[in-house]
């Protein structure tokens, strides 16, 4: 549309978009927000809706379903690698049956409300996969890159380990790492040449957030 009518510019600040790209998380259109983003600099991009179990051969609540959390990590890793200002699921709560929805599409949350009994709700790993950037990776932070001494494409979901890093107000660094191979363990040593080195090891499907203060600040923020 803005190809189309080069008008309009003025009247928009930013871009929204959602990931439903592919069926199974494949090849996400990291790529082409990437290339949006170098021709459009001026617009914030902000992706704006997300959510698991759309698909109907995997349809609705799956209570525990650790690789729909792996999934969550993935993309929003992803999207802050190419510039994206924020990450948001669709539903944040729904009941057992993913609901309610005014066109009986039902689909999965990071909270799942037990209406019956009023009381009771369950904590989805998308729940704790967002809360490893939703809780250490502060309003304002600037992502800063890191050199990768190990051959990897910025947009190759293949390569098992994807890693983050923001700069907080408060003078933190905070590095979140996933490993989203199935059945290997993987190592990663993190060097900064001001305060030395750590190494990690990674599960199978897990995230390591890290996060330390910095010996000196830098002169990032306005």
């Amino acid at each position: 549309m803005i190809k189309r009518n080069t008008s309009i510019i003025p009247y928009i600040d930013g871009i929204a978009v959602h990931w439903y790209a592919t069926e199974d998380m494949t090849f996400p259109d990291f790529y082409e927000i990437f290339i949006t983003r170098l021709e459009y600099p001026q617009f914030f991009y902000f992706p704006s809706e997300a959510c698991e179990g759309y698909m109907k051969i995997d349809k609705g609540p799956r209570l525990g379903m650790w690789k729909r959390g792996i999934h969550y990590a993935l993309s929003i890793i992803g999207d802050l690698l190419v510039g994206a200002s924020g990450w948001t699921d669709w539903n944040i709560v729904l009941d057992l049956e993913g609901g309610p929805n005014h066109v009986q599409n039902f689909v999965d949350s990071p909270i799942i409300a037990n209406t019956t009994s009023g009381t009771v709700f369950y904590k989805n790993p998308m729940y704790y996969a967002m809360g490893h950037f939703s809780k250490f990776i502060s309003r304002d932070s600037i992502r800063i890159g890191m050199e990768v001494l190990k051959e990897e494409k910025l947009f190759a979901l293949v390569v098992p380990l994807k890693i983050v890093s923001f700069l907080t107000l408060k003078n933190q660094l905070v590095i979140v790492v996933l490993n989203h191979d199935p059945t290997h363990v993987q190592s990663v040593q993190i060097l900064d040449p001001n305060q030395g080195y750590l190494s990690l090891t990674l599960l199978p499907e897990s995230i390591q957030t890290i996060v330390y203060n910095l010996a000196s600040s830098p002169d990032l923020f306005p």
